[in-house]
């Protein structure tokens, strides 16, 4: 067995990925006819991407589909810039939809969690987004109480909430 750490350190002031990603976010918005200020931070391997106006429901779309198209668009074209191992995720938020869809989220999760010990059996959450069910997984992660998997088949793809050694 080798000694030799995996975990690649990303140089911190390496901002050609985020550059270009908030790049594509903005010609993508303003090529939609909507005027917003689109701006980034980074932190660690992700490029969070926020972008607020007036109007922008257009960008965010029904279930948050276009919303996703752009941050997937922006995250494609911009880890061609860079070696992969020194590759960012990329996260877009318009006048902050995700962060109020994650407070939703998590209460729901919270509900699920204890539905599922106080009934002691397996609780299926709604259907959701491969982006919420990332964001729910990861907020249950260390939650020793209670495991998570996913069941079904996008668009109907959820989280299914199991008390722990059930």
């Amino acid at each position: 067995m080798s000694d030799l750490s995996t975990d690649v350190q990303l140089n911190p002031d390496d901002t050609r990925q985020a550059e270009l990603a908030t790049a594509i976010v903005s010609e993508i918005i303003a090529g939609s006819g909507l005027e917003a200020e689109v701006s980034y931070t980074q932190r660690d391997r992700e490029i969070l991407i926020d972008v607020t106006g007036d109007d922008l429901g257009f960008a965010i779309g029904r279930r948050a589909q276009t919303l996703d198209a752009i941050q997937l668009l922006a995250y494609l074209i911009s880890t061609k810039i860079v070696d992969p191992e020194e590759r960012r995720r990329v996260s877009v938020d318009i006048d902050e939809y995700r962060a109020a869809r994650e407070e939703e989220l998590f209460d729901l999760a919270d509900r699920a969690v204890r539905d599922a010990i106080s009934l002691g059996q397996s609780v299926e959450m709604k259907p959701m987004t491969s982006n919420e069910r990332r964001a729910v997984h990861h907020y249950l992660i260390d939650n020793a109480d209670v495991e998570t998997h996913s069941v079904g088949e996008d668009p109907d793809r959820r989280i299914v909430v199991t008390p722990a050694g059930s």
